[in-house]
């Protein structure tokens, strides 16, 4: 996966979890579907975080030169 690809994916990432977070917010949803929700909306968290840790490093880096 490209650098450009990765970051493709971070704002598709971002896309989900707001829609995660809205499925969330409804009431209506029963505990299997939340936890659900609540498991792959957590392992979106971290790869994005990971993501954003990989470009501050970038950009660290570039900083130094």
């Amino acid at each position: 996966m490209s650098k450009n690809e990765k970051y493709v994916d971070f704002e598709n990432d971002i896309k989900t979890l707001e829609k995660i977070i809205s499925d969330l917010e409804n009431d209506e949803l029963s505990l299997s579907k939340t936890m659900e929700l609540y498991e792959k909306g957590k392992s979106l968290i971290q790869k994005c975080n990971k993501i954003l840790d990989d470009a501050r490093l970038v950009i660290k880096e570039h900083e130094n030169f």
